[in-house]
């Protein structure tokens, strides 16, 4: 990577009639020094004296699949060397972006995820921040609360498959198209995300989304778990 500045696009939705975190997400994407970071997010609302953070905000007042407002983020995708796609809960250190995407480089990574802090909601272990690691790559990266993409990798994996309302499944699919390009992917535990705002299922059926995503990934290959939940590599 040469000295000039990468570009980082980064999306979200928030949901203004809950608690989130939006606002410090949104300041410490800014607050970025070694990257020219260019922020979008869509508001969901049902209540029409909720607080929008920006009025460059998109704004949806209705029932709506997350990645199908995510998608419409990303029409010029292309234009970006790193995607960054994130929840509304996560809580981040300063420098946060610009480390996490130096490690990313430094271990090659074109699709990869921060760990989660221990002290975090965990659905799937293996997100676990691990001890002693700065990074690990593995055949697994978690669709939320945040999932980033190197520019080779966005062209591959962009747009995200809007069959299902909150998309869980592609993180089982992803791995196999990524290997086929001959790319990595993987976890950064240098720098944790802490998702612990909300506990999981608290705005979704979750019952719901793991049967849709039972349906997903019957029409498309895909990893099972067993293969998924793989430590392939560590960066010390």
């Amino acid at each position: 990577m040469n000295s000039a500045k990468q570009n980082v696009l980064a999306v979200g939705v928030y949901l203004a009639d809950v608690e989130n975190t939006n606002e410090h997400i949104r300041a410490v994407f800014a607050g970025a020094r070694t990257l020219n970071v260019t922020q979008r997010w869509t508001a969901i609302t049902l209540n029409s004296n909720a607080r929008i953070v920006s009025a460059r905000d998109a704004v949806v007042r209705r029932r709506t699949a997350r990645f199908t407002l995510i998608n419409r983020m990303l029409r010029d995708f292309q234009n970006f060397d790193w995607i960054v796609v994130t929840d509304d809960d996560v809580e981040l250190a300063p420098g946060f972006l610009d480390d996490l995407i130096a490690v990313a480089v430094r271990a090659d990574f074109a699709l990869f995820q921060p760990a989660r802090t221990r002290d975090s909601f965990i659905d799937h272990r293996i997100t676990a921040q691990c001890d002693g690691t700065i990074a690990r790559q593995t055949n697994f990266v978690e669709i939320g609360p945040m999932v980033c993409l190197r520019a080779d990798a966005a062209k591959l994996l962009i747009p995200f498959d809007e069959t299902t309302e909150m998309a869980w499944g592609l993180d089982y699919i992803w791995p196999v198209i990524i290997r086929d390009a001959g790319l990595k992917m993987g976890i950064i535990d240098a720098s944790p995300a802490a998702h612990r705002i909300r506990p999981p299922n608290t705005t979704y059926n979750g019952n719901h989304a793991r049967s849709q995503s039972k349906i997903l990934l019957t029409n498309h290959r895909h990893l099972a778990s067993e293969d998924a939940f793989r430590v392939l590599d560590v960066v010390v």
